[in-house]
């Protein structure tokens, strides 16, 4: 059974990577904010996405966050679990909420 309040902890952390990318990248006038503005949209999306990569990995690894610890499944590798838990996050937690939904709505039984 998976460990709800360390759900918690990696929708957590998907929200503050994206609340980062969002101030640091997007909100805030600064010299990446300004080049990524004037991308084309695909080319930003992809540097954003990018940087949310990154910045999700660095906070997984500091915060400890493992994903498949978190599942209740061993890794002989543990910092995989701790890229996988930043890849994520990177996603934000519109990704978040819909692949939990997904989990939980999958052994639902149809109503109709």
């Amino acid at each position: 059974m998976p460990d709800f309040g360390a759900l918690g902890t990696l929708i957590a952390l998907a929200v503050l990577t994206e609340a980062t990318v969002q101030i640091f990248f997007k909100d805030t006038p600064s010299p990446i904010s300004t080049y990524i503005s004037s991308l084309d949209d695909e080319k930003s999306q992809t540097v954003l996405r990018r940087l949310s990569a990154i910045i999700g990995v660095v906070y997984a690894f500091n915060m400890g966050v493992d994903v498949f610890t978190i599942l209740g499944y061993q890794s002989n590798l543990p910092y995989v679990g701790k890229i996988a838990s930043g890849l994520i996050a990177s996603r934000g937690s519109n990704y978040i909420h819909d692949s939990l939904g997904n989990l939980i709505n999958k052994n639902r039984e149809p109503i109709i």
